[in-house]
């Protein structure tokens, strides 16, 4: 995978945007964790399946870098 450069902005903003989806899931795991997989597979769709611009599609694989740059098993890895 390419590595990328985040921006604080871009950072704190995923972050937000993980734990929304963390909150606004309505089924725990086993362990009673809520997890933002919903986020991932949108993410991920957005990758796969879009069909737009080479401008917009390489935006959207480092969204997804972003993502699994702050998770791990699509639970935040820095709290």
């Amino acid at each position: 995978m390419k590595k990328y450069r985040f921006t604080q902005d871009e950072i704190s903003g995923m972050k937000s945007e993980i734990l929304g989806f963390m909150e606004s899931e309505k089924v725990a795991d086993g362990d009673g964790n809520k997890s933002a997989w919903r986020l991932h597979m949108i993410l991920e769709a957005y990758v796969e399946l879009n069909e737009c611009g080479k401008r917009k599609k390489e935006s959207q694989r480092r969204r997804l870098a972003l993502y699994e740059s702050l998770t791990e098993n699509d639970m935040p890895n820095w709290l």
